[in-house]
């Protein structure tokens, strides 16, 4: 008898989320970029640009980059870069497509530098030579001088904030887990819905367990292996109830989740956040590879190592706080 009102309850409680869920899943198809041959919207195409350029970025700042790597995406961004000329007058560009034309100017020089021509990305670049003279606007990599801030006991949170950047090069040596735990206790002072604190991390220093969980995550190629600590990030969905805690178990953990990285950047510790985007059948071949409850969902994870001194990092500008706030007004 037991067992059939538990069936029931949970079918009754299935039936008062549907629609709540379904609202979600409606606006994220509906408001998501689903377009890829030709985007019309035009903040969408920006926002397909940054994600490309990013790639590119993030291969310059890896240890020994390949050369010429990346020509696929080299080709779509500067295939989505016209269409965006061809729709907004030069003098109102986007910042994030300035910066797109800077990393693939600093792409050509990596290769030429190594005496590798790059005559595709140089003949498209010839059209933007005056978008290229706009000084204010970085993107490409950039090197971190970690003297003074490893001089520092304590350093200020402005200062830890600032060079906070993921790491895709690490030094050698391994992560003290002393430091990493002491990180996590920083971490938990971050707010949480009606003080649940739900978050969770598993770690691992095993070699063979990081190789696996990173071959499955995807996005460490080319340094997977000068990561010698992995945290997986988790929210505890048996701390929610109520359609409305739905994304409360997401917030709280992304809360957590900066938290630590600003906190590991202040043990010196050097970190990559890793995103757990994937669909429902990685996450089933996750929970078949390691131990963890099975009301735990994993939110990220976060690549740990030794930082070295001027090692490259994505550096990008970032939006302007004129562009990102705006006033709310009464409908």
């Amino acid at each position: 008898m037991q067992f059939i009102s538990e069936r029931i309850r949970f079918i009754l409680y299935w039936l008062r989320y549907l629609n709540d869920f379904l609202y979600d899943h409606i606006r994220f198809v509906k408001y998501s970029n689903t377009e890829y041959t030709y985007i019309r919207n035009t903040d969408k195409l920006v926002a397909k640009i940054i994600s490309l350029y990013h790639v590119i970025e993030k291969g310059l700042s890896i240890d020994r980059p390949r050369l010429r790597f990346g020509v696929p995406r080299i080709k779509m961004l500067m295939r989505y870069i016209a269409i965006y000329s061809g729709r907004v007058d030069r003098g109102n560009w986007d910042i994030q497509v300035v910066s797109s034309l800077k990393v693939l100017r600093e792409y050509s020089k990596f290769n030429k530098d190594r005496g590798a021509d790059s005559l595709l990305v140089d003949e498209f670049l010839k059209d933007y030579s005056d978008v290229l003279e706009v000084e204010h606007i970085k993107g490409g990599t950039k090197a971190l001088d970690l003297d003074e801030f490893f001089s520092q006991e304590a350093p200020l949170f402005d200062t830890v904030v600032s060079l906070r950047s993921s790491v895709r090069n690490f030094g050698v040596g391994e992560v003290a887990l002393a430091d990493v735990h002491s990180a996590i206790a920083l971490a938990q002072q971050s707010p949480s819905t009606c003080n649940r604190q739900s978050s969770r991390v598993l770690i691992t220093k095993d070699r063979i367990q990081i190789d696996e969980l990173l071959a499955l995550q995807g996005g460490a190629n080319g340094f997977s292996e000068q990561i010698n600590c992995l945290l997986v990030i988790c929210s505890d969905l048996s701390c929610y109830q109520g359609p409305g805690d739905r994304t409360s178990g997401i917030i709280d953990g992304s809360l957590f989740g900066m938290s630590f990285l600003h906190a590991a950047t202040r043990y010196k510790i050097a970190s990559i956040p890793l995103n757990w985007s994937k669909n429902y059948k990685d996450d089933i071949k996750l929970r078949a590879m390691i131990s963890f409850p099975d009301s735990y969902a994993v939110l990220f994870f976060v690549g740990l190592g030794v930082f070295k001194n001027n090692v490259r990092v994505p550096c990008s500008t970032k939006n302007s706080t004129h562009e990102i706030c705006m006033n709310i007004e009464v409908i």
